[in-house]
């Protein structure tokens, strides 16, 4: 008899580890092929709200008449109150991206990877962006804002002292012309890089 309980209560604790383990299963396997949309319309409010925390952070430091004490007053309310902000949209940003990922849908993961883009440009991220440049062109090296906007990055660099750059104005040109003439070619800002390195 006593043998009979044991195997019953050993059964039993066996289906439900089992049940358990299921259910852990389907809620991963849910979890993962979660919908981004959500995740990318949190994002913008949220974009939305730093900006507008920037606007105010401008307000109240256009009231200073001293640029130093204005720049150290930028730096700290920027700081305390707009890089919490950024942090948080990125974040949900990388997750949108993470599930427009696992669910294949292209068109989604550029919107996104252009939203983090333009969040990387506005904080000036650069290493970040030049990241981001690189993933977009890699996706589909035939978009010419991104293009262009790495040329005139480098094109900047150059200018501002750092003279080994220059062979990378020169190809980043070499690439807008060749984009540029894929697509009608009436665009001559290649010409103008290609001719300043």
């Amino acid at each position: 008899m006593a043998r009979k309980r044991v195997n019953k209560n050993l059964v039993t604790i066996l289906v439900l580890v089992g049940l358990g383990f299921l259910l852990l299963v389907f809620v991963v396997w849910l979890s993962r092929y979660r919908d981004p949309q959500p995740f990318v319309e949190k994002s913008q409010a949220i974009i939305a709200q730093a900006r507008e925390t920037e606007q105010e952070i401008d307000a109240e430091v256009a009231s200073i008449d001293d640029p130093k004490e204005a720049f150290e007053l930028r730096k700290a309310l920027e700081e305390e109150k707009a890089k919490p902000i950024w942090d948080e949209a990125l974040n949900v940003s990388r997750e949108a991206q993470t599930y427009a990922i696992r669910k294949r849908n292209k068109a989604l993961e550029e919107e996104i990877a252009r939203q983090q883009l333009d969040i990387y440009e506005e904080r000036d991220m650069h290493k970040e962006a030049q990241g981001m440049w690189s993933y977009l062109l890699k996706r589909d090296p035939d978009l010419y804002d991104i293009q262009l906007k790495r040329a005139t990055f480098y094109q900047q660099l150059g200018e501002n002292g750092a003279y080994n750059v220059w062979p990378t104005v020169k190809s980043e040109a070499d690439e807008l012309i060749r984009i540029s003439e894929k697509q009608g070619g009436d665009k001559p800002e290649g010409y103008l890089f290609k001719a300043q390195a």
